[in-house]
């Protein structure tokens, strides 16, 4: 394997590594979240509050259509950490050209349900009547683009899991910039709104997913794309879809719970739908600073459980859980703290900004938990165990928010009550997961030799 820009998990010492790692995987993240973050702020600044409104009332019904899909990529990273970490290099190679099989057909069919299942749902969030034909319309063009996010995603879950975080950065960041461009050009010279931002993006997904692409293709070792090779491979599939689809079925039932809190977001109007679409794309930077010290969890114990290095597998659980904590303190602080000049990036309503900071204040400080739980979700699956931290997190998260917003909600209808339900869910996530993980250790792991 090239080491120009590739860890070797196994060996590198575990605190070093998992830093440097990191921090392109953060970046990436970043990266990501900025797509949406330019087309909240343009679209704020240039089109209003309400085409504001429009983009952000569609988040949760992307993200419960897509993120099964977009979620399957976790299979890819694990299967393919640990064949290398077992240096079964053919099994490897079979499983990234089952991946790039997979992430093709997946984005087929998110092209179809996009196109069918927009305006229904929209309907039945009860989205604002000023709004929802922006959102239709805005909706309609972004899922044109599934097809470029998978193979993007999927690409580069096979390169990060190889120990190279740093390329699908470096390819982010010139579509980043693409996308940035033509919101501008889009929504100010030729004012477009809401078709203008999702035409940006999708055209930025497409760049990013040819450059990673590409990068597969030129590698002279296991990691080669050939694509007469993508194909089924029945094995590998299975593998993928073993530890995939819990975490797909577990995107399901987040983003289900949070359709639910999007449809009661909804009934206090516009400028609370504005307020936490701006609120949510801010704490979206802290989350995926989190997502990518859990990522780097996943693939370092992948690796490394993989080449039977329990020593190195525990150690970088508690490195991972300590970084989540200090950051997460760090930026949910920092968010609140600035919160006004913040949500003001996004839109020039006072209202609006107002109602912002009151989500910042109950999810953003806590949000280290989120990180937290995200890692040790992680921890509990690399051991085999994949459906255990599906049924956990779909418990203590999903279900109590559901619960929440049925039973609870009602009796003191505020946005706050809302959002206090985060950082609570978080928190029984947490312990149980923790419950778990040590008894699989001492049951099965520490044996390992």
């Amino acid at each position: 394997m090239s080491r120009s820009s590739s860890i070797d998990m196994v060996k590198t010492p575990l605190l070093k590594g998992i830093i440097i790692y990191s921090i392109p995987m953060i970046l990436s993240g970043v990266l990501q979240i900025l797509y949406n973050a330019a087309d909240l702020v343009v679209v704020g600044r240039f089109a209003g509050a309400n085409a504001l409104a429009s983009v952000g009332a569609t988040a949760s019904i992307i993200h419960l259509i897509v993120n099964f899909f977009l979620n399957v990529s976790v299979g890819v990273s694990v299967v393919v950490a640990r064949e290398i970490g077992s240096k079964n290099y053919e099994k490897t190679s079979n499983a990234i050209h089952t991946a790039y099989f997979m992430a093709i057909i997946f984005g087929i069919a998110l092209v179809f349900l996009g196109s069918v299942l927009t305006k229904p749902m929209l309907e039945l969030l009860n989205t604002p009547p000023e709004i929802i034909k922006g959102s239709e319309i805005y909706m309609r063009i972004f899922f044109l683009g599934a097809p470029a996010s998978l193979v993007y995603n999927f690409g580069a879950s096979i390169l990060n899991a190889s120990g190279d975080a740093k390329s699908p950065l470096v390819y982010l960041s010139i579509s980043g910039i693409v996308n940035v461009i033509l919101n501008l050009i889009l929504v100010i010279v030729f004012g477009l709104e809401t078709a203008g931002v999702a035409i940006a993006t999708i055209t930025s997904q497409y760049m990013s997913a040819y450059l990673v692409t590409r990068k597969l293709i030129k590698h002279q070792d296991f990691r080669k794309l050939i694509i007469k090779n993508i194909r089924f491979y029945k094995k590998e599939f299975i593998n993928i879809l073993t530890v995939g689809i819990p975490v797909g079925v577990q995107g399901i039932a987040f983003s289900l719970s949070n359709v639910l809190i999007q449809s009661s977001i909804n009934y206090f109007g516009a400028a609370v739908v504005a307020g936490n679409a701006a609120s949510g794309s801010v704490e979206g930077f802290s989350y995926t600073a989190l997502n990518g010290i859990a990522r780097s969890a996943l693939n370092f114990s992948a690796q490394n459980l993989g080449a039977k290095r329990v020593d190195r597998f525990i150690k970088t659980c508690k490195i991972c859980i300590t970084l989540q904590f200090l950051i997460g303190v760090l930026l949910g602080s920092l968010s609140y703290l600035f919160a006004k000049p913040l949500l003001g990036l996004y839109v020039s309503d006072t209202e609006a900004i107002a109602c912002g900071a009151i989500r910042l204040l109950f999810i953003a400080l806590p949000y280290f938990m989120c990180g937290i739980m995200e890692t040790t979700s992680n921890m509990v699956r690399v051991t085999g165990h994949t459906a255990l931290p599906m049924a956990i997190t779909i418990i203590g998260v999903c279900v109590l928010r559901v619960f929440w917003i049925q039973f609870i909600f009602p009796l003191y209808k505020t946005p706050e009550m809302i959002y206090i339900s985060y950082p609570v869910s978080w928190g029984l996530t947490i312990l149980v997961q923790l419950i778990c993980f040590a008894a699989i250790y001492k049951k099965e792991i520490k044996s390992y030799n």
